[in-house]
């Protein structure tokens, strides 16, 4: 077991008290950092050990050389190793004499320099450590040689530490999210908790990892995002307009007197407690009262006239006056409870950009997740690479790089030139992120029948990069979602069959009209025929059902065209 570098601390102006640090072998391969003694030993023992550490001589030999009271003490793994760290405790007095008495002598030596680094910017560190005892002259000779490769060692410090360093974190977090994946990603998410753009992109990576994210929910979340039967809860704290001291309160009161039953019983127990009308909206909106027995739609009709009415009922309570409800029993208060209206849920849209209001990102589904599959295959980037990224401060993307990307118009702000030509800034929004596109007044013009907010599109143009901004698009051409090309495959056991029933196939197309090509595959010949432009159809469901019926369900198949000259 060969040791590449050693590091040490004093705990200990008396007899002197070391903790060594080791960097084993196995840390190039696995990035396992392992601390393993404690010891105590003489300031010259100390030299020796970490210069025999250096020389690459094993543990065990030095310990027993120079360690002779070594009381080993096994640690775990230990992330917080900095060099830059240990190297300035070492030489922390500048010109400074320090006496320390160890084994019943005076021991002087000089630390040079109060700052390792500036040996790197030329400055003078002063002398070199020197213990004048004459009896261990070798062992003062390699003292001094380690101070010296110690000041070296500064020159190239910083960059190794934090090699080191994240070499330790990469490993830890790479077996985390191995062996504890949802535990790891829920980790993630809460450290995000304040970046929606983030959490989205980590939502999207459960999604692909196969962990299911759950809506948050008033009687089993808490603050943060946290793990529920191998799945994530999203965290309250996320919700906007929801402070940490309501959450707090509502876990209060769930853990002292059981979970919520409905949302009556909510308002009743928590209004008041920093839990408004406006709070309640959010829970409502964000999907966390879909367990208190209603739809979205129906408390958001009802709510504020809840609130009122346990309001009204406090009022009368504080004030010593007696109402209709304290002359009845539990039962029969029920019975004056605001009924919910037979209302249904909101429509898929609604929901989610309820979500989108107040989390900031599609939950429960995406706009989007139907038209994946289309949206890859005929994108170049998507809008996370325009984004800056924390470490580089760069996008992915280039300036004057043309590309395509593909999503929902979020947003659409109509803009003027000097020369009263109309032009465009909007929000394309896809599966991971937003981005913005400038859309000039040319091809304004050309598309703008098409740039409508909620619209699906297509869009190709050029980068434009920021200073320290996300890049943008600067657009060229649009092509809506429902305008891309597929292709219709249709498969016959051989050539004769398909020319035996060539007639009534193009009955059963013919009354399709659209610009998808019908591609025929004889599979005993492998001999593939694309009908002309006069046979093209508009693939839609009816047509679908029809050939399978026909041909068999296995037969037919609709394959996404790539964006071509867009």
């Amino acid at each position: 077991m060969k040791i590449y570098r050693i590091f040490f601390e004093c705990r200990s102006l008396g007899e002197v008290n070391v903790v060594v640090y080791v960097i084993l072998a196995e840390a190039v391969i696995s990035g396992a950092l392992r601390a393993v003694a404690e010891l105590k030993i003489g300031i010259v023992g100390v030299c020796a050990a970490a210069h025999g550490a250096l020389m690459g001589v094993e543990l065990v030999a030095l310990l027993l050389t120079y360690a002779p009271r070594f009381a080993p003490e096994v640690y775990g793994v230990r992330a917080g190793l900095v060099y830059l760290r240990r190297m300035k405790q070492i030489a922390a007095a500048e010109y400074h004499k320090v006496q320390q008495r160890h084994d019943g002598e005076h021991v002087e030596r000089k630390a040079g320099g109060e700052d390792i680094y500036k040996e790197e910017r030329g400055v003078d560190v002063g002398e070199p450590l020197y213990l004048d005892r004459d009896d261990e002259e070798q062992q003062y000779i390699l003292a001094n040689k380690i101070f010296d490769e110690m000041i070296d060692f500064a020159k190239y410090a910083f960059n190794k530490s934090h090699a080191a360093a994240y070499a330790v974190v990469s490993y830890q977090t790479a077996w985390l999210k191995y062996y504890y994946p949802v535990e790891f990603m829920a980790a993630l998410m809460t450290s995000m908790i304040d970046n929606p753009p983030k959490v989205a992109e980590y939502i999207y990576s459960c999604r692909q990892m196969g962990i299911e994210i759950l809506p948050p929910d008033i009687n089993e979340g808490v603050g943060n995002f946290s793990v529920q039967d191998g799945k994530i809860r999203y965290g309250l704290a996320a919700i906007k307009s929801i402070g940490r001291p309501v959450i707090e309160s509502i876990v209060r009161e769930r853990n002292e007197r059981g979970k919520f039953k409905t949302l009556k019983d909510f308002i009743e127990r928590l209004s008041g407690k920093e839990v408004n009308k406006r709070t309640i909206e959010s829970f409502i909106k964000s999907g966390a009262f879909d367990g208190l027995g209603g739809t979205r739609k129906q408390f958001m009709i009802i709510y504020v006239q809840i609130v009122d009415q346990v309001n009204q009922e406090r009022k009368y309570s504080m004030a010593g006056q007696l109402s209709l409800f304290d002359m009845v029993d539990d039962d029969q208060k029920a019975e004056f409870d605001i009924p919910l209206p037979k209302v249904g849920e909101y429509e898929k849209e609604t929901r989610l950009a309820f979500e989108k209001e107040v989390l900031g990102v599609y939950l429960t589904g995406h706009p989007m997740e139907e038209y994946e599959e289309k949206w890859r295959k005929s994108i170049s980037k998507t809008t996370l690479d325009f984004q800056l990224d924390k470490e580089t401060g760069a996008a992915k993307v280039h300036d004057g790089a043309k590309e395509i990307i593909g999503g929902i118009i979020a947003t659409l702000a109509i803009k003027y030139t000097k020369t009263n030509k109309t032009m465009a800034i909007l929000t394309l929004e896809d599966l991971l992120g937003t981005v913005e596109v400038v859309v000039f007044p040319r091809d304004y013009e050309k598309y703008k029948e098409y740039l409508q907010e909620e619209n699906k599109v297509f869009i190709c143009g050029r980068v434009s990069e920021e200073d320290d901004a996300p890049s943008k698009l600067i657009c060229e051409s649009v092509v809506p979602f429902s305008q891309t090309r597929k292709e219709l495959w249709l498969q016959y056991a051989d050539k004769d069959t398909f020319l035996a029933q060539e007639q009534m196939l193009y009955d059963l197309i013919g009354n399709s009209d659209g610009r998808d090509e019908v591609v025929i595959y004889c599979k005993k010949e492998r001999v593939v025929k694309r009908l002309g432009r006069n046979r093209n159809v508009q693939v839609e469901t009816g047509l679908l059902s029809r050939l399978m019926n026909y041909l068999g369900d296995s037969c037919v198949k609709v394959i996404e065209k790539n964006i071509e000259n867009i």
